[in-house]
């Protein structure tokens, strides 16, 4: 949820940063994800956040700031169902490509634990719009690229014009989709 707070491009915290000259450090978005802790450690708790100033009065007014932007936080929230392997494969080896979709999006992508089974993935912002963009920026790391979708071009027989279709390459038995890019040229 930190994200949220920080918005788009850490927007929100920047401006708190500079009014009152202090520095404000979250914990990392996604070790909960991982479960992870070195041996003879203790976790950081998720949902402290560290601020550090020149003074007790700036500390306190950051405070206060992060506090008033928490009341005016309006949230919009989406459920969406992606297969637990695509997820577990996305916090291998995506989760570089998660971070910048939640940091341009000021989006917080909230992922079930790496190998828990469960397929529900949550995203919250403070707009529909960022939702959304961020959903879609998300599944494009779902659909592998490969498979995504083809272009393909129909050569012109006797005169007829280039019909120019998208195909999605079918999943598990369901005929491909074919889509016109031009409406005019459906056969």
């Amino acid at each position: 949820m930190h994200q949220l707070l920080c918005g788009r491009n850490r927007k929100n915290i920047k401006l708190i940063e500079s009014v009152t000259n202090t520095a404000i450090y979250f914990p990392p978005p996604f070790s909960g994800c991982y479960r992870y802790c070195p041996p003879n450690a203790q976790r950081r708790d998720p949902s402290k956040v560290l601020i550090t100033g020149e003074t007790p009065q700036a500390i306190e007014q950051a405070k206060f700031r992060i506090h008033e932007l928490l009341t005016r936080i309006r949230l919009f929230v989406k459920d969406v169902t992606i297969p637990p392997a695509k997820i577990d494969s996305i916090l291998l080896s995506r989760m570089d490509k998660v971070r910048k979709i939640t940091e341009a999006n000021g989006a917080f992508i909230m992922f079930p634990p790496l190998g828990s089974r469960k397929g529900m993935v949550r995203v919250q912002a403070v707009e529909n719009l960022h939702v959304e963009r961020s959903l879609r920026e998300l599944m494009a790391l779902v659909r592998p690229p490969d498979l995504c979708c083809q272009e393909l071009s129909l050569t012109p027989s006797q005169g007829r014009p280039v019909l120019h279709c998208i195909v999605d390459v079918p999943a598990a038995g369901r005929p491909p989709a074919r889509q016109p890019r031009y409406p005019g040229h459906a056969r």
